[in-house]
């Protein structure tokens, strides 16, 4: 059985970075310790992701983009 990009363990922490980065920008402006603790957490599944995908054997093409585009 082949598993889609969505279904990755490492392809779940990238969507969940993208959740992530847009609700540190909307707790910017009023919440700003929220905004730290979720960018915070943001970057640690970044360090992380990438190692567990190839650890795992679940890397691809999708995962690798959807890396850089939230590393930016």
């Amino acid at each position: 059985m082949t598993l889609t990009p969505h279904a990755h363990a490492s392809g779940s922490s990238g969507y969940t970075r993208v959740i992530m980065a847009g609700l540190s920008l909307h707790y910017m402006g009023y919440h700003p310790i929220y905004c730290t603790l979720l960018y915070s957490v943001s970057c640690l599944l970044d360090a992380v992701d990438g190692q567990a995908a190839r650890a795992l054997g679940q890397t691809s093409k999708f995962g690798a983009v959807l890396d850089m585009v939230t590393d930016r």
